[in-house]
């Protein structure tokens, strides 16, 4: 796995905490 797709999943992952709060 490229560590831009590792890098994109947190974000997306951040991205859902931050709507989630």
């Amino acid at each position: 796995m490229d560590d831009t797709a590792e890098e994109d999943l947190l974000q997306q992952l951040r991205s859902l905490l931050i709507h989630h709060e």
